[in-house]
């Protein structure tokens, strides 16, 4: 990450970050995981040329996490804009969960 950070290649500091982020949140540490996934997400927002699926896959992550934080409205929010970018890039799947992790959040 110090080498991504210090060259200035966002794009590849945002793909870092993300799966730190993801081993924080398969380890069970979510408290480390958020402020990572956090990051990354600016990173990839801040890409002009940031490829839809990236940024989908980490607000995936995101809505994963506030989900099972309790964090619902955080959580659909971050769902709803997974499954349109999903749509965007005709990546079945990933609609198909967005649209099952949205039925399962409380109202």
């Amino acid at each position: 990450m110090a080498l991504y950070r210090k060259h200035g290649d966002r794009l590849a500091l945002a793909h870092t970050v993300r799966h730190l982020a993801d081993v924080y949140q398969e380890g069970h540490h979510p408290e480390l995981a958020e402020p990572c996934y956090r990051e990354a997400l600016e990173l990839y927002r801040s890409c002009a040329d940031v490829p839809p699926l990236d940024l989908a896959n980490a607000i995936r992550s995101m809505a994963v996490l506030k989900g099972e934080n309790g964090e619902t409205a955080q959580a659909r929010a971050l769902w709803q804009e997974a499954q349109s970018l999903y749509a965007q890039v005709n990546v079945p799947q990933g609609v198909a969960e967005s649209s099952a992790r949205l039925a399962r959040l409380p109202e």
